[in-house]
């Protein structure tokens, strides 16, 4: 009988082991068991982002960020657009610790587009946290690196026109926006010129702002063209904008020996307005055939009338009549052309009785 009990024991203690893994295995098939869920992730479709941007980069500090790409779940080998789900965009200053800062519902395509503001360096990247059909996703993170906007205010290159062998000035004043705007004084300004005519850019010198942010250089003036200055920016400022300003440069034109006679005159009668246009290229030589605009200015007036327009001469005059009925003052000008500059603007008053 104690063998026969003993041996019951035993048989009982085989089976009570035996029936642990198997009252296991019933519960890892259960639809509700924890196996069932697991089994389920492993089905899902693959999610992932098949492209993710932040920029522009650089960027300006409290400036705009594009945040743009696309999830996809890659389907029997064919990657298709998720629509209709949340994306999240997250940022980062060390690549480490990351926090949600905007989000976005994907169009029919899986496309998102979506903007925020930003003050500092950093990474983003787009966060999907996926469903029961499809598995979580993270993007590659992108770097930005902000910087300060910078911008050449007051730009302005003169005399306009210039005669040639002359000086023109190129000036302007570079402001730092951080974030109000603040001059940048010390700063590298770099200037160009582009003759007319040409597409080709020619560094003409490199010149620091003062401590008001201000620069100024000259350069002797040979051809007409484009004057542009830059800002190139460093490792804390932004490159700045690219303002230009185009300047002619011709021979210098003068009106000589100018008259208008006789003075003074009897109503009625006619005066005569005459000169003599030269030209400096570089000694001095009559202009001829160059259009002579006059004009006239009734005593108590502060407007110019045209009266005419007459040419000169081979020998460089002009001479022109007209009847005399008020006092006034009579001016000649030569406007210039794409050679001459303008002229000078002799006038002379004449006295009508």
């Amino acid at each position: 009988m104690r063998t026969s009990s003993a041996l019951l024991v035993s048989a009982a203690v085989v089976v009570s082991a035996l029936s642990v893994p198997a009252t296991a295995h019933a519960d890892t098939t259960s639809p509700t068991g924890g196996h069932a869920a697991a089994g389920a992730a492993e089905v899902r479709k693959a999610a992932r982002f098949a492209g993710f941007d932040a920029g522009p980069e650089p960027s300006w500090y409290d400036g705009w960020r594009r945040l743009s790409g696309r999830l996809v779940a890659d389907v029997d080998g064919v990657a298709h657009g998720l629509a209709g789900v949340r994306v999240f965009v997250e940022f980062s200053a060390n690549g480490t610790n990351w926090t949600r800062v905007t989000s976005q519902t994907t169009s029919a395509d899986g496309t998102f587009d979506m903007t925020t503001v930003g003050t500092q360096d950093g990474y983003w990247r787009a966060q999907y946290p996926g469903t029961n059909e499809y598995t979580p996703a993270v993007s590659g993170a992108d770097y930005v690196d902000v910087k300060y906007r910078t911008s050449i205010q007051y730009y302005n290159v003169s005399p306009e026109p210039v005669m040639k062998g002359a000086y023109v000035t190129v000036a302007g004043t570079l402001f730092r926006y951080m974030p109000a705007g603040k001059p940048g004084p010390g700063a590298n300004i770099h200037i160009y010129f582009q003759p007319s005519g040409s597409s080709t850019w020619t560094k003409m010198a490199i010149t620091k702002t003062a401590s008001n942010g201000k620069f100024s250089k000259k350069f002797k003036a040979s051809k007409d063209g484009t004057w542009l200055a830059r800002y190139w920016g460093s490792a804390t400022y932004a490159g700045s904008n690219l303002p230009t300003d185009y300047v002619d440069v011709g021979y210098r034109t003068h009106i000589h020996s100018y008259n208008a006679a006789p003075e003074p005159v009897r109503k009625g009668a006619y005066i005569t307005v005459k000169g003599l246009l030269y030209r400096y290229m570089p000694a001095g030589k009559p202009g001829p055939g160059a259009n002579i605009h006059i004009y006239f200015k009734p005593k108590g007036s502060s407007a110019w009338t045209k009266k005419a327009i007459t040419k000169t001469a081979k020998n460089g005059w002009f001479s022109r009549k007209f009847k005399a009925s008020k006092d006034g003052t009579w001016l000649a000008r030569y406007w210039g052309s794409g050679t001459y500059i303008g002229s000078n603007h002799p006038s002379d008053y004449v006295n009508v009785r």
